[in-house]
């Protein structure tokens, strides 16, 4: 369910993309929803670009906030719904109709932002443009795509490939092997917030619950409760296991707010280290391995009492 999902920009974000200075003034006009196609007004450079990417697209992009509008007025009326079946005939039309209309309008828009990337400067603009064409082009298997955004990483100087955004591109475009059921699991060096290091191998000898999340994803914080609630309920034959993709001051921030009883884990890597290696695209993700470290089910999103059903049908 996609309303409970935060997703990796997979699906195109509808914010509206800032870039500030000290000292700089920077002006904002919009009088409708089409957030991301608003005007601002700025005399900061990356502000500038950004300014050209958003032009070139506008009308695919205004295009594309709408019917965001109302896949999100279509999720909210779900709610409404007594019946299941007709929750579900409105969730496929949503999944089978609205979606892939997006899902066309992203591939145009990335195709007009790879052309402009040819003759655009290679700055934090330009990074972040070919980090979302990258996760696009993987998610849809375009296949052209993605031979057009290889070529543009081959633009990146050695420093650019090192930083945080050149490190992602890098697992979309040249991704590690994922881990898949009945692999064993992937590990890492895991710390805790007082600085412990810590290894899934640790846990072995009951069930393993990894619970991939991020404090900006608001269902991975509603799932928080139930999770405290089965880790005392399952305490016996399963340890769960949260593991964060923020970086270290927003996760100390969040697990000082949030209070986790259970294993509370970052690599601070974000999303290029463990989180790439079990090709996660979305949050909260979770992964349930056996005793013996033996990955058996996997499943993303969250909504109230689906942690306790799959812990349910899965440990035995």
């Amino acid at each position: 369910d996609h309303r409970d999902l935060h997703s990796f920009p997979t699906r195109r974000s509808s914010d509206l993309d800032l870039y500030l200075m000290p000292g700089k003034t920077v002006a904002i006009r919009g009088k409708n929803k089409l957030l991301c196609t608003w005007d601002v007004a700025s005399d900061i450079l990356e502000q500038k670009y950004q300014n050209t990417y958003v032009s070139a697209n506008r009308k695919y992009l205004d295009r594309w906030q709408e019917l965001s509008c109302i896949t999100t007025a279509l999720w909210m009326r779900i709610d409404t719904l007594q019946s299941r079946r007709d929750r579900d005939v409105l969730a496929d039309s949503i999944r089978h109709y609205y979606y892939p209309l997006q899902d066309s309008l992203q591939t145009l828009i990335t195709k007009k932002e790879l052309e402009l990337m040819k003759e655009m400067p290679v700055n934090a603009v330009w990074l972040n443009k070919l980090r979302d064409a990258c996760l696009h082009a993987v998610y849809e298997k375009d296949s052209i795509l993605i031979n057009e955004a290889k070529i543009r990483y081959e633009m990146l100087t050695s420093e650019q490939r090192e930083s945080t955004l050149g490190k992602q591109i890098s697992v979309q475009l040249f991704p590690y092997k994922k881990v898949e059921v009945g692999n064993e699991l992937y590990d890492a060096d895991l710390y805790d917030p007082q600085g412990y290091l810590h290894h899934l191998k640790d846990y072995k000898g009951k069930y393993l619950l990894l619970d991939f999340w991020s404090s900006s994803c608001g269902p991975c914080i509603n799932a928080i409760p139930e999770m405290r609630e089965m880790a005392e309920i399952w305490k016996d034959k399963l340890t769960i296991i949260s593991i964060s993709s923020d970086n270290k001051k927003m996760w100390e921030k969040a697990s000082q707010e949030e209070k986790m009883t259970w294993p509370n884990l970052n690599d601070f890597k974000e999303t290029v280290g463990i989180y790439a290696h079990y090709g996660i695209r979305g949050i909260p993700h979770y992964v349930l391995a056996s005793p013996e470290g033996k990955l058996i089910h996997v499943w993303e999103g969250y909504g109230k009492g689906n942690i306790q059903m799959k812990l349910k049908e899965w440990i035995k």
